[in-house]
């Protein structure tokens, strides 16, 4: 069973109770053991998900040999973001990383959640801008400091 301090993550930290329940209600927990998958790059994205306990990591495949873990998604944190857009194919696989548990939400639950109550909706999406707008300035920072450190472009810098 979730519960409303289960989803008092930052994110909803700005959702009251009502809208908490609601999410509550259109949510359930899954359990993960280590190295589970929890979705596959390419699948269509479908589902939100908050961790819980444990940590979710997403890796995406460089070379058939080559794995790269990019993210790691801690307690209290949320991804899966690509299940808010429309019908979108997974960037990365998400695995668990030792046992976890999760909160899942089907996309289109959050998506009826949302437009039948557009404060609800409003409040959520400038709560996922401003998670996505966060995760983007960091990945732009270590993309440019990995290019500073580039062999190449030394001499230029």
């Amino acid at each position: 069973m979730i519960t409303l301090d289960d989803l008092r993550i930052p994110m909803f930290a700005d959702l009251p109770d009502e809208m908490l329940k609601k999410l509550r209600d259109a949510a359930d927990a899954i359990d993960f053991e280590d190295g589970d998958i929890v979705y596959n790059a390419g699948e269509v994205a479908d589902i939100f998900y908050i961790v819980l306990s444990g940590e979710a990591v997403l890796e995406h495949s460089l070379s058939r040999d080559v794995q790269v873990i990019f993210s790691s998604v801690e307690p209290g944190y949320c991804f899966g973001w690509t299940a808010l857009t429309k019908r979108q194919p997974r960037r990365a696989t998400a695995r668990s990383r030792g046992p976890s548990r999760m909160v899942r939400i089907h996309a289109t639950e959050l998506q009826r959640l949302m437009d039948e109550d557009h404060t609800m909706g409003y409040v959520m999406y400038h709560a996922f801008m401003e998670v996505v707008l966060g995760q983007l300035f960091t990945r732009t920072d270590q993309f440019l400091s990995m290019l500073s450190r580039h062999p190449d472009l030394k001499h230029a810098l």
